[in-house]
């Protein structure tokens, strides 16, 4: 086909490109339209110069040296090609493929020279601008903290900086694995790791994208629990798996602590519920009681000594005692049993109790003592604090069985941390500072984990008949004198429970004296005030057997009416805490605004030692925990009219 030479100028002229026609020296002998408008030139004023002298090229000297050597290249036969730039008109610059061929003529030789030139500047700038977006990408592929793979069938193909981190290995060792090399035999739901892996990968290709936790292991063999991502992603004609692992040893840790910290309130709130209910019964149980054994002692007073109905009435007089001993345990365990504290010296304590500890165990068990001497005081009450000591005593006893064995006790001074208060049983506030330890151990069976996990629970015994609260009620004592409990045991080796009590900066005072029973006035006159219709009535006839008037009153209100009826010949009153309408704090401090000298003695079975500390202090008034005897209540009135 023969082209005629206006049709090869169309062409020449419309091509997308630059192009031109030098000679062999380099002048420019013709140039097309594209190159033309490129940089705003005619052909007259470019046609006929040095190639490298034209607006292409003299912008850059370095580029115009550059083709003058090309030209000397591609006179000799050579094709030479470079990237260089061109001046457009609008002042930028174009980034250009350049390419200068030799032309052969008739005969053969070469005649002329070709130039042409690509406007590659878009595609450079996409070529760079996909560069920098893999290069960021690479950036954060490899410094993500979570570890980051690509997952081909079954074989990771490349994976971060992170993933190596935490399987502690090299990036081949990785990359001959499969994911279930890198995991424990099975995961926790006990399937197989091959089998639930492969189900994993295959519901992300099917639901385009599978989120679940997982467990691997560590090439030194620790195992750490990781939250998987599998995103399909096309990648050289394929669907691979963008994989991420995010390592969540640390959320699972604070889901465990939050766990527990919400079994612990839970079991807070249920041991609450508990006291608030133990209490209750309790105080009212309590008024029974003082009825009970006010009715007792007045049958005993009608009744010859030594006669059959006495012995009866003992017996009865027993079973009255444990029943009372039982609502102790249950207000101890409430924490709002009636506590009257004092100074204590724990050491001095055990000693007083030996005698009593050593008849309540077996004799084939040996009571060794190690006590601290000279130790501060504590704010306790004597009476629990004997409990405590004596159930202990008791539970290492029933430990051991009939076997030989020995119960160690001990006491001594540490100073608490937080972090020691923390590892506590506490079921109340405890601070850091100097406490009294009193720690009683045993070689009995010892216990295991299930146990300890439920030893304090109300009612709750090892043994086929349990007695009563237990160590419930311990822990309620602890409670309320701000102390803590740490108890260390394993199957067959024992038990060692050590508690702890706030030390006081004081020293532990010398071992009080017993007071002999004050006598009561003879014809006095006292104002009753209580809810219970039994007790008021075994009371009343108690006093007025006793020789005492006695006037009733069912609550506050009605107290406070018949007392100022009686005025100044009411001689004292004894008042219930716990009333309808009015209780006895009220009715307390109204009698006190009417007459600040009125001997007063206070009944409950619980109260708040601050509370009753008040209303001690506000006047002649002594305190008489619930349930009682008539001679318990004679000597608190004595000592109430006594001012003590």
């Amino acid at each position: 086909m023969h082209l005629s030479p206006e049709l090869l100028l169309a062409i020449f002229d419309h091509a997308a490109h630059f192009m031109g026609l030098l000679d062999l020296q380099g002048h420019l002998l013709a140039t097309n339209r594209p190159a033309l408008e490129l940089v705003g030139a005619s052909p007259a004023e470019v046609e006929g110069k040095p190639f490298w002298e034209t607006p292409w090229w003299t912008h850059d000297p370095a580029a115009a040296e550059a083709l003058r050597g090309a030209v000397r290249q591609a006179s000799q036969g050579k094709v030479v090609r470079l990237e260089t730039t061109h001046p457009a008109r609008d002042g930028s610059l174009r980034i250009v493929d350049f390419t200068l061929s030799p032309l052969q003529g008739p005969g053969g030789t070469i005649q002329w020279l070709l130039p042409e030139g690509r406007d590659i500047t878009e595609r450079r700038a996409a070529t760079l601008a996909l560069r920098e977006s893999e290069a960021k990408f690479r950036l954060l592929f490899q410094r993500n903290h979570d570890g980051i793979l690509l997952l081909d069938g079954d074989r990771f193909t490349e994976c971060n900086q992170a993933v190596l981190s935490m399987m502690r290995c090299t990036e081949p060792e990785l990359l001959r694995m499969h994911p279930w090399d890198l995991s424990p035999p099975t995961q926790p739901d006990g399937r197989p790791s091959p089998e639930k892996a492969l189900e994993m990968i295959g519901l992300a290709h099917e639901k385009g994208g599978h989120r679940f936790e997982w467990v691997h292991r560590r090439t030194d063999g620790e195992d750490f629990p990781v939250e998987v991502t599998l995103t399909p992603i096309p990648l050289g004609g394929r669907e691979v798996l963008y994989t991420t692992w995010r390592d969540i040893t640390e959320r699972k840790h604070e889901e465990q602590e939050r766990l527990g910290l919400e079994r612990r309130i839970l079991h807070a709130q249920k041991l609450e519920s508990l006291g608030v209910l133990a209490g209750g019964i309790a105080h009212d149980f309590n008024n029974l009681l003082s009825a009970m054994i006010g009715h007792l002692e007045l049958a005993g007073l009608t009744l010859p000594p030594g006669g059959k109905a006495t012995v009866h009435l003992q017996a009865v007089e027993g079973l009255l005692n444990r029943a009372a001993e039982l609502t102790r345990q249950m207000l101890a365990y409430s924490g709002r049993g009636t506590r009257v504290t004092s100074p204590l010296d724990l050491s001095a304590l055990v000693e007083d109790l030996t005698g009593l500890l050593r008849v309540s165990i077996s004799k084939k068990i040996n009571l060794d003592l190690d006590l601290a001497p000279r130790l501060p005081a504590i704010s306790a009450d004597l009476s629990q604090i004997n409990q405590v000591l004596l159930n202990l005593v008791t539970n290492a006893s029933d430990a051991i069985g009939d076997a030989e064995g020995e119960i160690h006790i001990a006491t001594g001074i540490k100073a608490m941390t937080e972090a020691e208060i923390r590892g506590l049983r506490t079921d109340g506030p405890m601070t850091p500072g100097l406490h009294v330890f009193l720690e009683v151990s045993d070689t009995g069976s010892g216990m295991n984990e299930q146990v300890m996990a439920r030893l304090f629970e109300p009612f709750f015994s090892t043994k086929s008949q349990g007695r009563g609260l237990g160590l419930s009620a311990i822990l309620g004592i602890l409670r309320s004198h701000s102390g803590g409990l740490h108890l260390e045991s394993r199957p067959g080796e024992g038990s060692t429970f050590r508690l702890f009590f706030p030390a006081l900066e004081v020293p532990a005072p010398d071992r009080p004296t017993l007071e002999a029973p004050r006598p009561l006035p003879p014809k006095l006159r006292v104002l009753l005030a209580d809810d219970e219709p039994a007790l008021r009535e075994a009371v009343a006839e108690a006093l007025d057997q006793m020789g005492h008037s006695v006037l009733q009153a069912r609550d506050g209100v009605e107290a406070l009416e018949k007392a100022r009826e009686e005025g100044e010949s009411l001689s004292m009153v004894v008042l219930d805490m716990t009333m309808p309408r009015m209780d006895g704090r009220e009715a307390l401090a109204a009698l006190r605004g009417w007459n600040p000298h009125l001997p007063v003695v206070l009944c409950s079975g619980y109260t708040d030692l601050e509370d009753l500390a008040t209303l001690l202090a506000s006047g002649p008034a002594t305190f008489l925990p619930k349930p009682y005897t008539i001679r318990e209540l004679a000597d608190a009135m004595a000592r109430a009219l006594a001012g003590t």
